[in-house]
């Protein structure tokens, strides 16, 4: 439900996918000028409160130049996910710290079946693709997830999105900015990703397969693939995002926390107490979710070790 005089903008996508800030931030450290180009003038509508949700603290720190005019409320609720590649110097390396042997000769023996079953091949689209090639991977990625999420009560988000990943994806890869990541069985791609790329973050966005070849663990194989492509190509960061999935939580070594800013115009107290208030409300809807769900635990103690350095990411 649409509250009144309130709109919500959501700072990943802004950044990663468009490569634009919302508009209430004037300066944040090493992110080009480019990115503060001039917004939508009703994304900045003064009269309204502005919800900005998931702000990674490894791109911007409450410290951050904001916009002079406008104050904020900042939680710290939802929880990201990634592997931290600084301490490695290969994917081997990596997986062979993070798993114990068992499961590390498990993902080894899933690849060997998968290659000697069939005609593997494994094509990074970053820099160059064809443009019809790009839309017709995009379609079979689409279908991948929809098939996913059949018969279930919620869609993956990214479908509500989908229009957008497809006007723009082709002028993404082409710039650097995104990549498509293919595994073929022969000439038939069986699994893709659609990932987004800032410095030496890599942001594994949209990842989804062929049913038909569930029984190889290719969801996790990607992740190994992924790493593989990540060390070869210098990043530091491979950002799986929000979505406690317990296979991505075994492959993840660092977790941090989004933060969600709540701006009001400085000179209307009446925007100032409803600003305070969707803070305060969004911050206990999410401990209702947790309690619901029975997932209330100390955090800090539970990822002890864990946490994310951000300041190793941002320039």
């Amino acid at each position: 439900m649409k509250i009144p005089f309130v709109e919500s903008h959501n700072f990943f996508f802004d950044f990663f996918e468009k490569n634009q800030i919302p508009a209430f931030y004037s300066k944040i450290d090493g992110v080009p000028k480019s990115f503060f180009t001039e917004a939508d003038p009703s994304k900045k509508t003064k009269n309204k409160v502005h919800i900005v949700n998931c702000v990674p603290p490894h791109v911007l720190d409450d410290g951050d130049s904001i916009d002079p005019t406008y104050g904020f409320f900042s939680k710290s609720y939802r929880m990201g996910f990634a592997m931290d590649l600084t301490n490695h110097d290969s994917a081997s390396a990596y997986l062979s710290d993070r798993f114990a042997k068992k499961t590390f000769k498990n993902l080894r023996q899933d690849r060997q079946r998968l290659e000697r079953d069939h005609n593997i091949r494994i094509v990074t689209y970053f820099g160059n693709i064809d443009r019809a090639l790009c839309t017709e991977l995009l379609n079979t990625l689409k279908k991948y997830v929809e098939s996913r999420f059949e018969g279930r009560t919620h869609k993956h988000t990214a479908l509500s999105r989908w229009d957008f990943y497809a006007e723009t994806t082709y002028e993404n890869i082409c710039a650097k900015r995104a990549s498509l990541f293919v595994v073929y069985n022969n000439n038939d791609p069986i699994a893709i990703s659609l990932s987004y790329h800032y410095k030496n973050i890599f942001n594994a966005t949209i990842t989804s397969f062929d049913q038909a070849y569930f029984r190889y663990s290719l969801g996790k194989l990607m992740f190994v693939w992924q790493l593989e492509w990540c060390y070869e190509n210098g990043y530091g960061l491979l950002d799986t995002g929000w979505g406690n999935l317990d296979y991505k939580i075994k492959f993840c070594n660092a977790v941090y926390y989004y933060n969600t800013h709540v701006f009001y115009q400085k000179k209307s107290l009446f925007k100032k107490i409803l600003a305070y208030t969707i803070s305060w409300l969004l911050h206990k809807k999410h401990h209702l979710i947790t309690l619901r769900g029975k997932k209330i635990q100390d955090l800090e103690s539970a990822y002890e070790g864990l946490w994310l350095k951000p300041e190793r990411f941002k320039y």
